[in-house]
């Protein structure tokens, strides 16, 4: 496979920010000067495709007006206990508006996956973040010109334990020769008991129809959390994070 990019160890240990650390951090810090643990959740977080801004916690506040608390319970547990989800091969769709919350959430369980397994595994690529939509458009290009980091995460897409479909969100876009494509991957996982996380702004009874059997197979074995707001808070500016001007 490609090169993967690594990053150098850091006393300030991510897993411990995160609260997945060993009992030899003091004061927030590692005494070592190196760790294989750590390098080996760097090494998985490169390896997984997933875009910069989901490398990073973002915490999340759920509107308890619209009714969002228990959805946010449940995916939290998904969370906590995804080594069990992905050994049992259970999916997950995740519908809301745009601006709700579900990529976030995505990163977060994603994260928690690559912790739980990463002592210990031996530098495999176990999980991939997949953009459905830019996928779709690479596919659409000729096979000569897709280049062998293409077909290199195609081969991970269908073997990896688990997947994030992110943009699952309209028919019209994975439909004709992408559509068999995607729904060719999506069998192949159910066979293989493979776990999925699929993300859309459909909710999942309006956008099974008209899928190719694959993908209509994925959806139906998939439990749909639905997120209702768009004032659920997101902390991303610096004032927000150190809680300056008001209650988050």
């Amino acid at each position: 496979m490609a090169d993967i990019k690594r990053r150098a160890f850091t006393k300030a240990c991510p897993l411990a920010i995160e609260g997945e650390c060993c009992n030899e951090i003091i004061n927030g810090e590692c005494p070592r000067n190196y760790c294989f643990r750590q390098d080996e959740y760097f090494w998985l977080l490169e390896s997984s495709n997933l875009p910069e801004s989901l490398k990073h916690d973002i915490p999340l506040k759920p509107d308890l007006a619209a009714g969002d608390l228990e959805t946010f319970r449940k995916i939290d547990y998904i969370r906590y206990n995804i080594d069990e989800f992905v050994e049992g091969g259970f999916n997950l769709y995740l519908s809301g508006a745009s601006g709700t919350g579900k990529t976030t959430w995505a990163g977060k369980i994603i994260r928690q996956y690559m912790m739980y397994i990463a002592y210990g595994n031996g530098y495999e690529v176990r999980c991939i973040y997949l953009d459905v939509p830019k996928y779709i458009r690479q596919f659409r290009t000729s096979f000569t010109e897709q280049g062998y980091a293409f077909k290199e995460l195609r081969k991970q897409i269908i073997n990896v334990p688990l997947v994030i479909w992110d943009s699952v969100n309209s028919i019209e876009s994975i439909v004709g020769a992408a559509g068999e494509e995607l729904s060719a991957i999506a069998n192949t996982r159910l066979t293989n008991k493979y776990s999925n996380i699929i993300i859309s702004q459909e909710r999942k009874e309006n956008l099974s129809f008209g899928l190719p059997r694959g993908l209509r197979a994925l959806l139906d074995s998939s439990e749909e959390l639905y997120i209702r707001s768009l004032q659920n808070k997101r902390v991303t500016s610096f004032f927000d994070k150190n809680k300056i001007g008001g209650e988050n």
